[in-house]
């Protein structure tokens, strides 16, 4: 085998062995995207579900609660927080 031939031989392997290691960077690089887009969807689904318990309780709130969850609301931020979402609706209404 002549030198050149040695040498094409080497740069093939060198070839071969850094697109094995593209590959299996790619197919890491793809696993991780995957895991970060499912981490993503759940933080999504985490905020509509949060979205959702907070208009369930405004609707409540505005069809009138028990005595002692408005004493709790009051209490809490909650009130603070309806009441924001009151004055909002005010401010939409009148726009």
């Amino acid at each position: 085998m002549s030198k050149f031939q040695k040498e094409l031989k080497k740069f093939q392997e060198t070839l071969t062995d850094v697109a094995k290691m593209s590959s299996r960077e790619f197919s890491r690089g793809v696993d991780l995207a995957k895991k970060q887009l499912e981490r993503v969807q759940l933080v999504q689904r985490r905020k509509e579900l949060f979205a959702e318990l907070g208009r369930e309780l405004y609707d409540a709130h505005r069809s009138g609660l028990p005595d002692h969850v408005v004493s709790y609301f009051k209490e809490t931020e909650f009130q603070e927080i309806i009441s924001e979402i009151e004055n909002l609706d005010l401010e939409l209404q009148q726009k």
